[in-house]
């Protein structure tokens, strides 16, 4: 098979992987924001704030557990390591970090939930569930088994949407009901996912030691990446429940939740491309597909990003009844960072495929610093619109980081990774046909 082939073969699985992605992440979406909104229209903006933080508080100890495993683990079996040990080792070292990051936990807890010690002890089951389902999401995507991340990923906001739609008819809905609700979504979600795990295609579970190590050595080299991005997405939401509190960040969150919707399309990108590039041998072939992907997603990032900016007065007052108006300022602040990190979280799915992890961590670092330092100056003087103007900085920034170092690694003109091209538009048209 010649180059030009080869190309058009990468770039249809992708585009029919991406599609299917894009689907489920549009119904996760859709699902997740229909909890949102019942969630925050019954809890209010002080409750909605405090369930918001909990989330936040646990996905800060799993981002730092989970040691960038998930990424190795796609790494590894796209260099086709046998599934069975990567499986084996993942259990492992499901048990293990599960161990350490409770004991952790049980030290920061009262630090961190300053206030809030009534939820607090929920966090020990979260951590766990919640890791578990990350770690096991990575298996399914490594062996590019999309019906089945797909499902699993819709699975566990429709069975959280199900059980609070209950709340809302036949019982009580308040903070502790909602929080057990949370956490029987993940225990279902996960339940299945052991029920299932057989799809995978192993026969039995495998320790290999050899491999676990490299493993962790390639997952730590991005997982300080992994950790910083996480910490730029949501750094923000500590800062303002200290300096503002919690019904500022109830407000806050539906801000960035409605800001969110334009990072379906990359996400759904991202976790197609990472797989394929990981397997890719040609350069110029992962070139071809990374710039496609980016013009593509920021050309649709955009167009949505209009849309919203000019609907957004009226969508958030209509949805949440009038009682999160205040997120309709900061929502449109957020919304050119947004936009531009679309493009970095391509990128630094390329560079982790290439296997460059630390540009990837120096580019997530230097969007933590300024998150940081725009905070604390911002915040306490204007405070959700504060956070969301130094979030929207330190997203542009990151992304010409991002920008910055695949060129280090890449010849490209800019022209071929930000500008749509008329082959672009033929290539989608074309690409939906062969799909539908």
């Amino acid at each position: 098979m010649n180059y030009t082939e080869n190309s058009a073969g990468s770039s249809l699985n992708i585009t029919k992987n991406s599609l299917l992605t894009l689907g489920t992440f549009a119904s996760v979406f859709g699902i997740g924001f229909l909890a949102n909104i019942l969630v925050a229209r019954n809890l209010g903006p002080e409750g909605q704030g405090i369930f918001s933080l909990l989330y936040v508080t646990a996905m800060y100890f799993i981002i730092f557990g989970n040691m960038g495993l998930p990424n190795a683990n796609i790494y590894f079996t796209g260099k086709k390591a046998s599934i069975e040990n990567i499986l084996g080792n993942t259990y492992l070292f499901f048990v293990l970090s599960s161990v350490i990051l409770l004991g952790i936990y049980s030290v920061l807890s009262e630090r961190l939930l300053i206030g809030k010690e009534h939820i607090i002890i929920y966090e020990y089951i979260l951590i766990p569930l919640i890791l578990y389902n990350i770690l096991m999401l990575s298996i399914y995507q490594a062996k590019k088994l999309f019906v089945e991340y797909n499902t699993f990923t819709v699975m566990r906001p429709l069975s959280f949407l199900v059980i609070i739609a209950f709340l809302k008819f036949y019982g009580d809905f308040t903070l502790i009901n909602t929080v057990y609700a949370f956490i029987a979504s993940f225990l279902f979600t996960g339940l299945l996912q052991l029920i299932l795990s057989k799809r995978t295609g192993f026969k039995r579970l495998k320790v290999e030691t050899v491999l676990l190590k490299e493993s962790l050595k390639y997952g730590i080299k991005g997982h300080l990446g992994n950790m910083l991005q996480f910490f730029n997405y949501r750094l923000d939401f500590f800062f303002v429940a200290l300096f503002a509190g919690d019904e500022q960040l109830g407000f806050y969150s539906v801000a960035t939740a409605f800001s969110e919707i334009l990072m379906i399309i990359p996400r759904s990108v991202s976790l197609v491309i990472f797989p394929e590039i990981s397997e890719m041998n040609s350069e110029t072939n992962i070139r071809l597909l990374t710039e496609r992907a980016c013009r593509l997603t920021l050309m649709f990032t955009l167009i949505s990003g209009i849309i919203l900016y000019f609907t957004c007065d009226y969508l958030i007052p209509l949805i949440y009844a009038g009682k999160f108006n205040p997120a309709i300022e900061p929502f449109t602040v957020l919304l050119p960072g947004i936009a531009a990190l679309s493009v970095g979280n391509i990128l630094a799915h390329n560079l982790l495929g290439r296997k460059f992890p630390v540009y990837a961590s120096l580019a997530s670092g230097i969007g933590v610093v300024i998150t940081v330092v725009l905070d604390l100056i911002l915040i306490p003087e204007y405070g959700i619109l504060g956070a969301a103007a130094a979030s929207s900085v330190s997203y542009s920034c990151t992304a010409a980081a991002f920008i910055y170092f695949y060129r280090k690694k890449t010849e490209f003109r800019f022209t071929d990774l930000l500008i749509i091209q008329k082959e672009d538009l033929a290539y989608i048209a074309g690409a939906l046909k062969r799909t539908i």
